[in-house]
């Protein structure tokens, strides 16, 4: 509908189905169970932590390493700029941009916290989340703030019995309705105002936000594709740094609402089920629960592509797949457990109940 020419519909259709759509289904497929989790956390924390020391080193030395040997190994130059903010450079690691490997390594928090893990992979898998404060990106800090802050909370509503999910969600939306009805710029304007180091990119981000739902409200149900969007002449940057809003933009209004919806009920689903099980499984899942719903609001200032896209999309399907397949595993294992205990012997009758022969 946007593109004009199959063979260009096809090569970025065929694109977004691998990122999107094959990373969903295959961690659904992979990662069942809270143990599936877990050996699944085991065997990455040592890339975690491996990509983690590439940003930190950058961040304080000032020297890129990786990306320099990998552009001269194919010849391709890199495309960074070596920002520095409160005397770190922002360090990129292996990733194209500083916020995605800061919004990267951060989800990464209350996984590890809420693992159950013991040893070596829980100290390292939270030891590299804390790399991503190097990559010097406000949506990292405000993604390791809020996660661990969250997972605070949780601990604490497992030992104060006045402390309760519920009453944490009321507060929220009444603050919400709070700053929506009394600030000029709303939550979002006013998140991105106070919450970035960088006052130009805040600004910037305001003016994607103003023009970009100007060009959704012109073009709703498709979106402009690949097309380049309307914009004052003075905004030189085509940057769009807001993944829900330029879903829409590319791909039309109903992707970026059934997306929001499918991360909504993910998060929903892991935090219902996690009710039922033993106390161990549940921190896991809402855990789970926290990174990704931290992980979609760091979203909102920041274009996800490449392995960060990936990335959201597997831990979507993580939390799909933990939400919808546990309350089945249950049954199994209690089917299999009585089903490998011996039947009790019948009791014998008393000898009032005994048949007269």
């Amino acid at each position: 509908m946007t593109s004009g020419l199959v063979s260009t519909a096809i090569t970025q259709g065929g694109a977004h189905t691998l990122d999107i759509a094959f990373a969903y289904f295959l961690a659904r497929a992979a990662i069942q169970t809270p143990r599936d989790l877990r050996l699944f956390l085991v065997m990455i924390a040592p890339g975690i932590a491996l990509m983690s020391l590439f940003v930190v080193q950058e961040a304080v030395t000032h020297t890129r390493v990786l990306q320099r040997v990998a552009s001269d190994i194919s010849g391709s130059p890199y495309r960074l700029r070596d920002d520095v903010r409160l005397g770190l450079m922002r360090g990129t690691g292996p990733f194209p941009h500083p916020i995605l490997a800061g919004i990267f390594l951060a989800s990464f928090l209350p996984l590890y916290l809420a693992s159950g893990l013991r040893g070596w992979p829980k100290i390292l898998g939270i030891a590299a989340s804390f790399g991503g404060f190097f990559s010097m990106s406000s949506a990292a800090l405000l993604g390791l703030l809020m996660g661990g802050v969250l997972w605070c909370y949780d601990w604490a509503s497992e030992k104060i019995s006045n402390v309760t999910w519920r009453i944490f969600l009321f507060g929220t939306a009444i603050l919400y309705a709070m700053v929506e009805l009394t600030s000029n710029s709303g939550f979002y304007g006013l998140m991105i105002r106070y919450a970035s180091l960088n006052t130009t990119s805040a600004y910037n981000r305001v003016l994607i936000w103003n023009y970009g739902t100007q060009n959704i409200a012109e073009h709703p149900w498709f979106g402009l594709g690949y097309a380049d969007w309307d914009r004052p002449s003075w905004m030189h940057s085509g940057s769009f740094d807001h993944f829900w809003l330029i879903m829409a933009l590319r791909f039309g209004i109903p992707v970026s609402i059934l997306l929001i919806a499918a991360t909504v009920a993910g998060v929903i689903l892991l935090a219902v089920k996690s009710r039922t099980y033993r106390p161990q499984d549940a921190r896991l899942l809402r855990g789970v629960a926290i990174s990704l719903a931290v992980f979609a609001l760091g979203a909102i200032s920041v274009s996800l592509w490449l392995s960060v896209l990936v990335w959201f999309f597997v831990l979507l399907g993580i939390a799909v797949s933990l939400g919808v397949n546990l309350q089945r595993e249950v049954p199994r294992m209690l089917i299999r457990r009585s089903a490998a205990r011996p039947a009790p012997a019948p009791a014998k009758p008393h000898a009032s109940e005994r048949l007269p022969r």
